[in-house]
């Protein structure tokens, strides 16, 4: 269901923009309900450029695991998506 992977996507990606100290007055992300509006944003536009007919769970998985596991980078610069990430990695041929 990819209304379910966008919800846990943008709650990873703002759990690790939290980690990395980009949250709050003056950063990248004023709070935390305003990360989540910009990144449910984001992934709904990605899944949609995707036009994925099926996202397995496996790679959900995956997608989830690498954004939890990805480095913070330089101070200022946004999370971008980690490989497992990518519409070929989630929507893909099976393997």
């Amino acid at each position: 269901d990819t209304s379910e992977l966008n919800e846990r996507a943008a709650r990873a990606l703002c759990d690790r923009e939290a980690y990395c100290g980009r949250l709050g007055v003056g950063k990248a992300f004023e709070s935390a309900d305003a990360c989540m509006a910009e990144k449910r944003d984001r992934v709904r536009r990605a899944l949609g450029e995707a036009s994925c007919t099926e996202v397995r769970g496996d790679r959900v998985s995956a997608c989830l695991t690498a954004i939890r596991g990805a480095s913070c980078g330089p101070p200022g610069a946004r999370l971008k998506p980690p490989a497992p990430c990518t519409k070929e990695a989630l929507c893909g041929p099976s393997m």
